[in-house]
């Protein structure tokens, strides 16, 4: 489950039987980005990751900012478990997070 970050930081592991992963991250793990998260930031808090969803890429995502967003999760998650082509040069990936 993929829900919007702020119900993340409520989710209690220990009781709730499903994983949580995280919508989006940004490509760098430090600087001025106000309001975007880091995969640095979502370490512990989501095991999944989501890079180049078909809405961000109706906003206008390209396949360049796709390829620096699953560069920095590849960096802060281990294996990436799924990638499917959707028409795009990466489409939807979810990686579990590393330990």
């Amino acid at each position: 489950m993929c829900p919007p970050l702020i119900y993340i930081l409520h989710h209690d592991a220990a009781t709730q039987r499903f994983t949580l992963g995280a919508q989006n991250l940004h490509p760098a793990d430090h600087g001025p980005y106000t309001g975007e998260v880091s995969g640095s930031m979502l370490k512990g808090l989501a095991k999944y990751v989501l890079v180049g969803h078909s809405e961000r890429r109706a906003m206008g995502e390209t396949d360049k900012e796709i390829a620096a967003k699953l560069a920095a999760a590849t960096a802060t998650v281990s294996n990436p478990s799924s990638a499917s082509a959707s028409g795009s040069m990466i489409g939807t990936l979810a990686c579990p997070a590393k330990s």
